[in-house]
């Protein structure tokens, strides 16, 4: 028995049967409707985060992956179940767990299937159990099973459940699918395809947004979109978040929407929001686009001849040459996108203003415009868009100017508006021109003006001192007016402008102020001389008379009684009379000054002797030392007798004799200075007799030069040329004949005065020769061309007046003896002979250089051989003075001064007008200068007077004081300049004599030097 087999009856094998299909029918709804829901449910899922937002790439996968996982999670259930699980379908195993399941609902019949279960499996079966009753037992519970459906005790309610589950997902997701197909499709491939680029579908659609946005930092923005009309949705709000600042909402209009940010400072990114729509955009802030140069290239005028003009315009205003073209570049912080230019016409007749804008040439950061004529337009505007489309922070706007090509601008710099030089003088005159685009050429232009005294026509001459050049803004030079090289006569006066012109074409020469220049002749200055020196005599005479009051006043004070002279009121007064005579001191002083002035003006004049300077310079002596010794001793008496009480009578004692010896000394001034004036002005009246004397040979000389081709005819058939000669001489004889009358009436006043006979017999003289009516007659002759008489005439009345003038200028020989403290008459005269050579040379140096400056032909009365003999003139005046006895220069001292005349003269004489001869006259210059500078020390009793001749020369320490200038008006000196080179035209080198100092030089002698030592001493300590 024990080797039967033992089974389960096919019945009870049946119900197992239909209980394991029922089962997997179960697990198969359920595994299906399981993984079917995780999918949509996670495709659901999708769906909805995309109406929420723009689900990211982690999310979506995360979704994708959950739908996955729970598929494959239901999938494994079914498997392991039914697939390589333990419930299979036959065997013990498989009987037994649908045993167990039964057992759970029916738990008696449940227990006794497992017992069968147990039996018919020959593993687990006891050993020494019977096998007929394990098959009664079997046979028994699986009679009793017949009466039940195992298949009850499989509950479907697990697949229900999952079946209604995924059907309410399938009718959720079934609502947008139907409704909004699109979207759930966009859902689906964004679920299939979790890293794909599919975007996402949104219900509204907006307008195309950028990514990226740069704006003006720290500017308000605005940024624009609008709701498509194919929008599923069109929502009435919008909203905006920049970073983690407050949030911004704004209506839609009209599907348009416009969201206004405020500025920002700093990068970040701005979310827009709008239904189920949002949009990212990256903020830039950046800084405007700025001009950071601008630049204008000017083509000026073609008459310019200016190469192409690069101009920075830095301000509001451009100022452009009328006729240039003009092409503007610029410059910006960051490339650009767009740029314009807008140009603003003038207005005229009442019209509004015209614009013309034109797009300008962009490359990168910069911008050019075309070439443009900008004549009639006033403003131009600017415009720039940058790459990012921002603008420029604000349009560069400025002015246009056309403006015009200025004339020169020229001067004459340092030269008084009126000034009066001798004949023989040099004035040189600085030109400065200036020109906004070029001085073309420098000059001078003068007229000498009509003379009614000879009726000379006014004259105008032109000369062209420098040229200049295109780009030469500024042109200095200097012009050196001599009247003698120019060939302007004594007695005129000329008007002078510096000229200068520009390339402008067409245009007149612009002008300087006028100069009046007033050429005196040697008569005229010597009036001018007499003129100033009886103003200061008048000035010494009224300055005598205040210090005769003063005397009274102070022998008043003393008169008075013991107890009133001690009176304060005593003392007040008697230190008004110190300050009063310290002022007189001080204007005494003045008075000196203002002689040794005219006396350096007079010696500019060689008509004036040297006798007459020397008496001259001894008054200013004599000035100076009563106004800075005898009048502070007064004074300091009379402050002294004023503060001191007890010895008051005693010290205005002395004071009062100082005042009577000042007083004293005033009026032996006052007659010394009436008789150096009456000596002047007798000189002078010689001197216009010669001049008058010259006129009346030059009208001889004129006849003889112009008899042969107008003898016999009468005026009207002459050539104008010679007529007006005629006319000319004419005219000056009326003037000589009323000059004569004038003269008459003086030498007659003079007379009247002095007493001294020599002038009562030219007086009486010229009344008996009846100079008016013989010199009318001479006129009348002269007029109507009555050549022989006229000649015969005029040569008898030129040696008359100079016979006159010979008789006036005799005088008596004697000489008034020398004070104490004074130099030797001898000294005086010498020296002021050696000034007045210096003098001569310094002018004959600068005709020298003047004529070499010349680029017109020369005459005979201006040539370098005419200057030649001049300069030989002077060598024989050195000559004189070296042969002199007693002069106190030796001759040896002078033969330096000579033997560079004699050089100077040599090249004159050749015509050599250069370097070489204008340091040969610089040379005797020199030595001159040293020979009256003296050597080192100083003081002695012969040095006074001969400081006053170092101070009127403007040398030494008194240079700076007493200065140079004319009292015409003017400058009319200049210091020695030292001019190297060698006299014969050979390289610069050493030269034996050149310097003006003096301390350099060993051979000057020593007898010499000791008296110039005096001479300068005393000018030291007077200062």
């Amino acid at each position: 028995m024990s080797n039967e087999t033992i089974s389960l009856p096919h019945e009870l094998r049946r119900q197992f049967q239909a209980l394991e299909r029922r089962l997997w029918r179960i697990d198969a709804a359920v595994a299906i409707c399981g993984a079917a829901g995780a999918l949509v449910l996670s495709c659901a899922l999708e769906f909805i985060s995309d109406r929420l937002w723009d689900t990211p790439f982690w999310l979506r996968a995360f979704f994708s992956a959950l739908g996955l996982g729970l598929l494959l999670y239901f999938l494994y259930g079914y498997g392991r179940r039914w697939i390589w699980g333990i419930q299979r379908i036959g065997g013990i195993r498989g009987f037994e767990a649908l045993a167990g399941l039964v057992q759970k609902r029916y738990r008696r019949l449940g227990d006794r299937l497992l017992g069968i279960v147990e039996l018919a499996d020959e593993g687990r079966r006891p050993p020494n159990v019977s096998p007929a009753l394990c098959a009664a037992a079997i046979g028994q519970v699986a009679a009793e099973a017949a009466r039940i459906d195992f298949r009850e005790a499989a509950s479907p309610k697990k697949s229900y459940r999952y079946a209604r589950f995924l059907a309410l997902l399938l009718a959720v997701a079934a609502i947008p699918c139907v409704f909004a197909p699109e979207a759930s499709l966009n859902a689906l491939k964004r679920w299939i395809w979790p890293g794909s680029r599919v975007a996402r579908y949104t219900f509204v659609s907006l307008g195309d947004l950028p990514a990226r946005k740069v704006v003006a930092h720290g500017e308000p923005f605005e940024i624009a979109c609008s709701v498509s009309s194919s929008s599923v949705w069109h929502p009435s709000w919008a909203s905006c978040r920049f970073e983690d600042q407050p949030i911004l909402e704004t209506p839609v209009v009209a599907g348009n929407i416009l969201f206004r940010i405020p500025g920002q400072t700093q990068n970040g990114f701005l979310t827009l929001r709008a239904g189920d729509v949002t949009k990212r955009i990256l903020i830039e802030p950046v800084y405007r686009p700025e001009l950071k140069q601008l630049v204008a290239h000017i083509d000026l005028p073609g008459y310019l001849g200016y190469p192409p003009v690069t101009e920075k315009i830095d301000g509001g205003s451009f100022a452009l040459l009328r006729g240039s073209r003009v092409f503007f570049e610029g410059k910006t912080s960051r490339s650009l996108e767009d740029a314009e230019m807008e140009l603003t016409s003038e207005a005229s007749g009442g019209s509004k203003p015209a614009l013309q804008t034109a797009r300008l040439d962009i490359e990168k950061n910069s911008f050019h415009s075309a070439s443009l004529a900008l004549e009639g337009f006033s403003q131009c505007l600017l415009r720039w868009k940058d790459i990012f489309g921002l603008d420029a922070p604000a349009p560069a706007v400025f002015k246009l100017q056309t403006k015009e090509d200025a004339p020169p601008e020229i001067e004459c710099t340092g030269v008084a508006e009126a000034i009066a030089i001798l004949e023989e003088e040099v004035l040189n005159i600085p030109l400065s021109a200036q020109d906004d685009y070029g001085v073309r050429e420098m000059g001078v232009t003068w007229e000498v003006a009509a003379r009614a005294s000879d009726k000379s026509p006014a004259r105008t001459e032109t000369r062209t001192v420098r040229q200049g050049g295109p780009q030469v803004r500024t042109l200095k030079g200097s012009f050196d007016f001599s009247p003698l090289l120019l060939h302007i006569p004594a007695d005129s006066t000329v008007t002078l402008r510096a000229v200068a012109t520009d390339y402008f074409p067409g245009r007149a020469p612009s002008e300087s102020a006028p100069c009046q220049i007033y050429v005196l002749g040697k008569e005229a200055h010597a009036r001018l001389i007499e003129e100033q020196l009886e103003k200061l005599a008048g000035e010494l005479e009224e300055l005598t008379r205040k210090q005769e009051a003063l005397l009274e006043s102070g022998k008043q004070i003393r008169e008075q009684k013991p107890e009133k002279l001690a009176a304060e009121e005593s003392a007040q007064k008697l230190g008004e009379q110190a300050s009063d005579q310290t002022e007189n001191g001080e204007q005494l002083t003045g008075i000196a000054q203002e002689v040794a002035s005219t006396l350096r003006e007079a010696l500019r004049n060689p008509a004036l002797s040297e006798k007459l300077l020397h008496d001259w310079a001894k008054q200013a002596e004599a000035m100076r030392g009563i106004a800075q010794k005898e009048m502070p001793e007064a004074a300091h008496s009379l402050d002294s007798s004023g503060r001191e009480q007890a010895g008051r009578a005693a010290d205005l004692t002395k004071a009062l004799a100082e005042e009577q010896k000042i007083l004293d000394s005033l009026r032996g001034l006052q007659k010394s200075s009436d008789k150096a004036l009456d000596g002047l002005t007798a000189a002078n009246i010689a001197l216009r007799l010669r001049k008058i004397a010259g006129a009346e040979r030059q009208i001889s000389t004129t006849f003889q030069s112009i008899l042969p081709d107008t003898v016999g005819m009468r005026p009207g058939e002459m050539p104008s040329e010679k007529r007006q000669l005629v006319e000319q001489m004419q005219a000056g004889e009326e003037t000589s004949r009323a000059e004569s009358n004038e003269l008459q009436d003086e030498i007659a006043r003079f007379f009247d005065r002095t007493r001294l006979t020599r002038y009562g017999e030219v007086s009486r003289d010229m009344g008996e020769g009846k100079i008016d009516e013989n010199l009318e007659r001479l006129a009348q002759l002269v007029s109507q061309n009555t050549s022989v008489a006229a000649i015969e005439s005029a040569g008898e009345w030129a040696g008359r007046f100079n016979q006159w003038a010979d008789r006036l200028e005799q005088s008596d020989e004697s000489k008034t003896a020398s004070g104490a403290g004074a130099a030797s008459e001898e000294q005086l005269e010498a020296m002021l002979e050696l000034v007045r050579l210096r003098q001569q040379q310094a002018s004959l140096r600068d005709q020298t250089v003047a004529l070499d400056r010349q680029d017109q032909p020369h005459s005979d009365t201006a040539s370098p051989r005419a200057l030649g003999t001049t300069q030989h003139g002077l060598e024989e005046a050195v000559q004189k003075l070296q042969a002199q006895p007693g002069f106190p220069v030796p001759a040896s001292q002078l033969e330096p001064v000579r033997q560079a005349m004699s050089d100077a003269g040599g090249l004159l004489s050749k015509s050599i007008t250069g370097d070489a001869t204008v340091g040969a006259e610089t040379d005797a210059i020199n030595v001159l200068d040293y020979l009256m500078d003296g050597g080192p020390g100083g003081g002695g009793s012969d040095g006074a007077s001969l400081a006053m001749l170092r101070e009127m020369m403007g040398m030494g320490a008194a240079a700076g004081k007493a200065g140079t200038g004319s009292m015409a008006g003017g400058t009319t000196e200049r210091p020695n300049e030292r001019v190297e080179g060698s006299r014969v035209g050979a390289a610069s080198g050493p030269r034996a004599v050149t310097t003006t100092g003096g301390k350099e030089i060993q051979t000057v002698p020593v007898e010499f030097r000791d008296a110039l030592e005096s001479y300068y001493g005393a000018i030291e300590n007077a200062r």
